[in-house]
């Protein structure tokens, strides 16, 4: 059961329309159907934050009018509130007064409104709320929501629903100095870092899937697995592959290219340098180059590879086409390089180096519905082989309050979204628009995984563009033989090998699938001090190994620490042997598989197969790996 306080809103949904409605209000729409929004939803989480926030700073303005608001942001684990305090210290005392103001504020019925952008440019600045009236300003939209109390006011930056919450917990959990907007140059700000729940039974819920996320912790575990490191001496974000890791690496770049050649791809190799002429005509300079390392050389001023697109295009571009050699799609694993900020960096699933599963189908515009048919069904194959069936899919579609992030003219951007929309429509697939989040050169679908924590993180993309062959002027030859433009697909249907194996790690609690494992089978003789036990066990190990599977012979210590250390180590195949199973030469394996409990929690799946002799273990092996990938990997 969930109580209500766990209830962050409703959504009533009215023809194709969706409304958030406040709890206060359900009464009001009678028997329209509602469906609960929950604290432990992504969007419950936004809207309850959002919320808190405006609680927030109307409570610091309660204790300081003379402090400036800087902006409350959060993650999915805590808030941060941004204070410009004129070099006061934030004491314990006013962090006190604050979450005690705050948790009454949230008790209350306050109002939200909504005004036009110059009435409240005026009301901040009356009421000299610099920082704040400074965002507002640079922000494209013409309406926003505020929240007042006391003669204070909040803007609301993000979607605002009515709310008091009677039960509300919060909680302190440090302070930090953040630059204004980022930048090195400007001035400090407090930010206090805070977490809060709706109710003590949310936060000890949380608490309870926290124990959880630590055991899925793809950094901890690719040190525990010995994956993957990095270096100060290398740089943050870019990734040392230790032996299992470059395994595991090698293993997902060789299932994906005899995938993709099955599929009618064709393999394309590109350097990791470029003049920026290629990134001028491309865009990218002018729309990406915050992210591009760029530098100059022997007089002309070259590019880090960011894309791969460009290289892609010039390879299309050496010949010409006709109607009936289209499609033509490229694939590479191709490694770029964009520059994140150090704060944003994290493991594997965010990194300054990357190799994406690249490809770009140059095709016609009459074949695009059909093709992203085969790329959806290509994605649906690819993800069963990782294990994978739970995810889902996003349009995300421009800002129509910002066009100026965006290269192309309004008619194309038209054209490519509706395209994309209908794509997903005709094929029956259930998504949700999000406007804002479409790449600077073309809308695009975006991959959603969810795990057994019901936590989403984005992985592939299908991206439609009619912009970079305008740029580029790639044709084809019609019927007619006039030329016509060419339409491309971009798509990496994992996003990157580094990301998306720091999802897998998190999703599988570091035991992969027996195809992906680094280690296959753990080779345990029963007396580490038997030369015969010994020696067979070796014998084993080499057959193995030399009919391709990756085995290990664990040999020394007592059993009992030996099967611990297989089992810490994920290895999903445990072999012990014995005198019996020299004798018989029949082995009992303990196959170990990933699993959870009724809450989501990791839970290992065992049981045991009976094999006879290597070549049944070897066998046995080859054939599940060939159902788990689809007789890819055999």
């Amino acid at each position: 059961m969930v109580s209500n306080s766990d209830v962050i809103a409703y959504i009533a949904k009215k023809d194709e329309h969706e409304e958030l409605i406040p709890r206060t209000k359900v009464k009001e729409y009678g028997n329209t159907a509602l469906q609960p929004v929950f604290f432990d939803d992504e969007l419950g989480k936004r809207l309850f934050y959002s919320w808190v926030c405006r609680a927030l700073e109307l409570g610091v303005k309660r204790i300081s009018k003379s402090y400036l608001l800087g902006g409350c942001s959060w993650t999915l684990n805590e808030i941060r509130l941004d204070i410009y305090t004129f070099n006061d210290s934030i004491n314990d005392r006013f962090i006190k007064n604050l979450l005690e103001e705050t948790t009454r504020l949230l008790s209350q019925q306050l109002r939200a409104e909504k005004v036009e952008k110059n009435d409240l440019l005026q009301i901040l600045k009356e009421k000299s709320e610099v920082l704040i009236y400074e965002v507002v300003k640079d922000n494209d939209s013409r309406e926003f929501m505020i929240v007042k109390d006391d003669g204070n006011v909040s803007v609301c930056l993000d979607t605002c629903v009515e709310q008091s919450y009677d039960e509300a917990v919060l909680e302190y959990v440090n302070q930090s100095m953040v630059h204004w907007r980022g930048d090195e140059k400007s001035f400090l700000l407090t930010r206090l870092h805070i977490r809060a729940f709706p109710s003590k039974k949310a936060k000890d819920s949380q608490a309870e899937l926290e124990r959880e996320y630590s055991l899925r912790d793809h950094v901890i575990l690719g040190r525990e697995l010995d994956l993957f490191l990095t270096d100060p001496s290398v740089g943050a974000g870019l990734i040392l592959w230790a032996p299992n890791g470059a395994i595991v690496r090698k293993l997902m770049e060789e299932f994906e290219y005899k995938l993709h050649l099955r599929h009618g791809y064709q393999p394309v190799v590109t350097p990791h340098l470029a003049t920026s002429e290629l990134f001028e005509t491309s865009g990218h300079l002018s729309y990406y180059r915050e992210n591009m390392y760029v530098f100059d050389h022997d007089g002309k001023t070259h590019v880090v590879k960011p894309m791969n697109c460009p290289f892609h295009i010039l390879i299309f571009k050496r010949k010409k086409w006709s109607y009936k050699e289209l499609p033509v799609r490229y694939f590479e694993f191709g490694t770029v390089y964009r520059y994140e900020r150090a704060g944003t960096l994290h493991g594997l699933t965010r990194v300054r180096g990357l190799t994406q599963d690249d490809s770009h189908i140059f095709l016609r515009p009459d074949q695009i519905q059909e093709e992203i048919g085969r790329l959806l069904d290509l994605l649906r194959l690819m993800y069963s082989s990782y294990g994978i069936n739970n995810y889902s899919f996003k349009l995300s579609l421009r800002d129509p309050n910002n066009q100026s992030k965006y290269i192309g003219s309004a008619e194309l951007w038209e054209k490519a979204e509706k395209a994309l929309e209908e794509a997903l429509i005709n094929h029956g697939i259930p998504f949700k628009k999000e406007y804002g989040e479409a790449a600077f050169y073309g809308p695009k679908i975006d991959i959603y995984l969810k795990d057994s924590l019901g936590d989403r993180k984005c992985c592939g993309t299908i991206q439609l563009d009619f912009n970079l062959p305008e740029r580029f002027n790639i044709t084809y030859v019609d019927q007619d033989n006039k030329e016509k433009r060419v339409v491309i697909i971009h798509r990496a249907l994992i996003g990157s090998i580094e990301r998306f194996l720091g999802i897998l790690l998190e999703y599988y609690a570091g035991r992969l699938p027996l195809w992906l494992a680094p280690v296959q089978v753990a080779l345990l003789p029963v007396d580490e001090h038997s030369e015969e036990q010994r020696s067979y066990t070796l014998r084993m190990r080499e057959e193995l190994i030399n009919n391709g599977i990756r085995a290990e012979a664990m040999m020394e210590g007592r059993l009992q620490a030996r099967v611990r250390e297989a089992r810490k180590l994920r290895i999903p195949l445990i072999v012990v042997i014995g005198e019996k199973e020299l004798r018989t030469e029949e082995f009992e394996a303990q196959w170990i598989k990933y699993g959870v409990d009724e809450k989501g929690r990791y839970k290992p799946v065992e049981e045991k197969i009976t094999v006879r002799g290597i070549r049944g273990l070897v066998e046995w092996i080859k054939e599940e790996v060939g159902r788990e990938t689809h007789g890819i990997i055999k």
